[in-house]
């Protein structure tokens, strides 16, 4: 156990106490902030991954900076490259053909057909490799 006595604090001390202070203050996010910028500015039209901003000093979430520019204002596309990583790319750097586009070209396809439940038609399905072999009666 503990030999000390407890110290007790008045209700004097109390009133004239300062609130608790963070030790990473707004400042830190701001300058973090202004590197993810200039780094995705300098990158240009391939943008940078999450990675690569934080190898740049964007902090340990540029995600966060990424949203705090959005807030701002700053148009900035996310793509997402799989597995986890996302790719963010100014959007004044990118075509039009580009800001459009949601997932690689190999990977975009007409939407399914479906019936009057919301089901996909058969007709669908048999040109999807994964449901080649399946026929709905």
């Amino acid at each position: 156990m503990n030999s000390q006595p407890q110290r007790r604090i008045t209700l004097e001390q109390l009133r004239e106490a300062e609130p608790h202070k963070p030790a990473s203050g707004a400042s830190d996010f701001a300058a973090d902030k202004l590197c993810v910028l200039e780094a995705l500015e300098q990158a240009g039209a391939s943008g940078l991954t999450t990675r690569e901003l934080m190898d740049r000093g964007g902090g340990m979430r540029p995600p966060n900076r990424i949203h705090d520019l959005r807030e701002e204002g700053h148009a900035i596309k996310t793509i997402h490259e799989g597995r986890g990583v996302y790719r963010y790319v100014l959007c004044k750097f990118l075509s039009q053909d580009q800001e459009k586009a949601t997932a690689p070209k190999e990977l975009q396809r007409a939407p399914v057909k479906t019936d009057n439940r919301g089901r996909p038609l058969a007709d669908d399905l048999k040109s999807m490799p994964l449901f080649a072999s399946v026929t709905r009666r």
